[in-house]
């Protein structure tokens, strides 16, 4: 599931709304106490949420479970999690769990919400850095605000919508959290609020599923800053999920100058022009990225073509490295894919983990051909760049 903003005029008219209450069901017993120790299952058809021990980890595996993480007070920030099964019992099994958020790479912050309506009209809020930030950098750490199943229509019973569902949840979130969550963007009118905001500003967590394989079986995260960071078809952030601290990690994909705005891809980088304003239409806004302004038949071929390129070069690099100094690699080989790392930089794909595997082949070609200078810079930046797993 990717995430969207408040990028277009349809969106921008989108009122927030206020929170729903729990009893609009009148077939629902529901409570919204936030106290931060509380557990919460639905025990019969009526939803009624019912107190619980917070490390409680033996849930039925048909329960809908509404847990904090971490379960007490926290300088790092909670989130709340509605989780199926026994997702909750692998969380907490995790070696660390639950481990404290790291420091930001740097002496000062490396990041600030600002309006970036500077940059592109009519886009709102964006995320800036205040800093040079260093490739593989970690700009910063953040725990969701709430945290779902991707497949929402799980939360629906006979006797409770899905809304209603997510208002236990958010009715549990401390005020400054709620407040955040609540001023977030909803650009799917036909949704609740609370569900439309959700699927305007959520974050797969695909290291985070229930028994079973298939996106349907993942998580979605709400976040407060990362909900900020815009769209770009020239991504040049990294997000990974830590399960220990239950938070995302936000890294520099690249060298990131200070003033440039953080962007992340709401769909994949691989589709040509065409193919990226389908799915980036229910977000409403038209991206107007570099390679989205300057989009060719050449680039639209390099976007479905890069990644079956690289895989091509990859296997070609082993091959030479087999042969080791019985033969040395062609020069033209050498320039060839030196080209076409300039031609990846230039469509904004350096951001993107397949350049990763395009650097490891010609660092693999340099090394066999004997350019041990152009080796040793390479090295360094994969060096960074390793740093994104992190």
């Amino acid at each position: 599931m990717k995430r969207g903003f408040l990028n277009g005029n349809k969106v921008k008219q989108r009122a927030l709304y206020p929170l729903p209450s729990p009893n609009a069901n009148s077939n629902s017993n529901i409570s919204t106490n936030a106290n931060a120790d509380r557990d919460g299952a639905n025990i019969n058809s009526q939803m009624r949420y019912t107190k619980s021990e917070a490390h409680k980890t033996d849930h039925s595996p048909a329960s809908i479970v509404f847990t904090t993480i971490p379960p007490r007070p926290d300088p790092d920030g909670q989130s709340e999690w509605i989780a199926l099964g026994d997702a909750k019992k692998r969380v907490l099994g995790v070696p660390g769990y639950p481990r404290a958020l790291p420091s930001m790479d740097g002496e000062s912050v490396a990041y600030e919400v600002r309006d970036a309506g500077a940059h592109e009209k009519g886009m709102g809020l964006g995320v800036f850095a205040t800093r040079d930030i260093d490739a593989g950098a970690l700009i910063f750490a953040e725990r969701p605000l709430l945290v779902i199943p991707v497949n929402s229509g799980r939360l629906a019973t006979s006797d409770s919508n899905i809304e209603n569902t997510l208002a236990i949840a958010v009715g549990r979130m401390r005020a400054g959290s709620r407040d955040a969550f609540m001023q977030l963007a909803n650009c799917h009118n036909d949704e609740g609020p609370l569900l439309g905001i959700v699927r305007t500003n959520g974050w797969i967590v695909r290291e985070l599923s229930d028994e079973g394989e298939g996106t349907d079986k993942a998580y979605t995260a709400i976040c407060k800053i990362a909900a900020r960071i815009n769209h770009s078809c020239m991504p040049n952030i990294h997000a990974r999920f830590d399960l220990a601290s239950f938070a995302f990690y936000i890294r520099a994909a690249r060298g990131i100058k200070a003033g440039e705005q953080l962007f992340h891809s709401y769909c994949s980088v691989n589709l040509p022009l065409t193919a990226r304003r389908a799915a980036l239409a229910p977000y409403a806004f038209t991206c107007a990225c570099h390679a989205c302004t300057h989009a060719s038949p050449t680039s639209d071929t390099l976007r479905r073509e890069f990644a079956t390129r690289v895989e091509a070069y990859r296997r070609m690099s082993d091959a030479w490295v087999g042969k080791k100094a019985s033969k040395k690699v062609d020069e033209g080989v050498v320039r060839e894919l030196e080209e076409f790392r300039k031609e990846l930089v230039s469509e904004g794909l350096d951001g993107t983990r397949t350049y990763g595997v395009m650097l490891s082949a010609i660092l693999r070609l340099y090394m066999n051909s004997g350019r041990i200078g152009e080796a040793r810079v390479l090295v360094e930046e994969m060096r960074q760049r390793q740093r994104l797993e992190g």
